[in-house]
């Protein structure tokens, strides 16, 4: 009777264990699944959430909201990211070009058609890569402007994240400017750039300018430049920029200055 008892004992624990086991597997499975969905079907996904009442918080440990956004800001840097490359290869591809036209020796010659044509391919890849991320970006759009954002204040620098591009003037100044910025209180973008005469995008505005992307921060433009020709003395003009590279979900608070140093 003994030795049963302990031999049931046994077996009901091992049962147990493997119960547990089973749970585990199906929850991990569970939350794949849900990751999944949420990757490839965001909107039916946002939909049931909030049917649900998950407006905010976390969901089966994902704070989906979180990851929404940080997903969204880091294909608006892709995009970016590709942009840049293209600018680079044509202006490659320009060179190339004039390399081959000088070029009299054939087996230099060659090598410069065979990079030329490598340049190409790289150009087109960048194209279609760029042409998924922007229905990425779109497909997010609706989705981001449903998240619970306090409105941008013009007044409040802070709630603005300014993008500095320069023409004409050294790394070293255009820091300093962008240090004076902060010191306003202005976010600074991760792409800010100084451009030298010889090498001025095709994209780069005519003169100095701030862009904006919503109707919203038209008055924060404003502002910014009235701080700008406080700062370096130049007048500058402000307008609405087309928004290509530029998250759709902070479109309401991203500015970008092009300085062209008069």
């Amino acid at each position: 009777m003994a030795n049963g008892g302990a031999k049931a004992k046994w077996i009901t624990a091992e049962r147990i264990d493997a119960a547990r086991q089973i749970m585990a597997l199906v929850r991990d499975a569970s939350i794949l699944l849900l990751a999944l969905f949420f990757l490839l079907l965001p909107r039916t996904f946002n939909r049931i959430l909030t049917d649900a009442g998950f407006d905010r918080g976390s969901f089966m440990g994902m704070e989906w909201r979180n990851q929404l956004q940080q997903s969204n800001a880091a294909l608006a840097d892709a995009d970016q990211a590709i942009s840049d490359v293209q600018v680079r290869t044509a202006s490659m591809a320009t060179s190339l070009k004039k390399l081959e036209e000088n070029a009299t020796d054939p087996e230099q010659k060659q090598k410069i058609t065979a990079l030329a044509k490598e340049n190409t391919k790289l150009a087109e890849t960048t194209t279609n890569m760029q042409a998924t991320v922007a229905q990425a970006l779109q497909a997010n759009a609706p989705l981001v402007a449903q998240l619970d954002v306090v409105p941008p204040d013009a007044n409040r620098p802070s709630d603005y994240l300014v993008g500095l591009q320069t023409l004409g003037l050294t790394d070293a100044e255009r820091q300093a400017l962008n240090a004076k910025l902060r010191e306003r209180g202005y976010r600074l973008h991760n792409l800010s750039v100084s451009y030298q005469t010889t090498d001025r995008p095709s994209w780069f505005a005519p003169r100095s300018t701030v862009l904006y992307y919503s109707a919203s921060a038209a008055a924060a433009a404003n502002s910014l430049a009235r701080v700008l020709k406080e700062l370096t003395g130049e007048d500058f003009v402000v307008q609405r920029g087309s928004g290509r590279g530029v998250d759709p979900g902070q479109q309401a608070t991203t500015l970008f200055a092009h300085y062209v140093r008069g």
